[in-house]
């Protein structure tokens, strides 16, 4: 290691100090292990870190799940969209709130049976579909309790995710 490389190390450590957020999460790695905390923060074990997306944050890498990251950017973007007044029409609602999952529980599916393994582009667009279609269900929902496209979007994707969780060998594949 160069002198330069360890000082830069000691300045992200120095700057870690000065937030207690970052401080306090450095604690915790530091107490239970970096691969551990990651692995929290992800949902995935090391080996299965191919299934992130790594972020660097005030000196620290983090590791997200790369389907979780594009549902959150999904939900925060359509949330944004429905705030400045944007209204799918009631057919393109249906469409998304139905048949926008399918991409990631085909990507997910395929991968529990091992016939596909997805790469984190897929897992990313996947996810953002799947986040829209969360925010179009969540207002159909709010609009109409007894909404029966919420219902039967809701029912058939369980149903479909249980078939496959009781189908599929547990060592061929993973969530995410």
């Amino acid at each position: 290691m160069t002198p330069t490389q360890g000082q830069k190390k000691s300045t992200n450590r120095d700057r870690s100090k000065s937030n207690p957020i970052v401080s306090d999460l450095r604690k915790v790695i530091d107490e239970v292990g970096e691969d551990r905390v990651l692995a929290l923060l992800a949902h995935h074990e090391p080996e299965r870190f191919d299934r992130t997306i790594l972020v660097r944050f005030s000196g620290m890498s983090i590791r997200l799940c790369a389907r979780c990251t594009g549902i959150y950017l999904g939900i925060l973007s359509t949330v944004v969209l429905f705030l400045f007044g944007l209204r799918l029409p009631q057919t393109a609602e249906v469409v998304v709130a139905a048949f926008f999952p399918l991409p990631a529980m085909l990507d997910w599916s395929l991968d529990r049976y091992g016939i596909w393994k997805g790469a984190n582009s897929s897992r990313l667009i996947s996810g953002l579909m799947v986040g829209v279609s969360y925010v179009t269900l969540w207002a159909r929902l709010f609009r109409d309790p007894l909404d029966a496209v919420v219902w039967s979007t809701a029912i058939f994707y369980v149903a479909l995710a249980v078939l496959v969780l009781a189908t599929a060998g547990t060592e061929k594949g993973a969530s995410g």
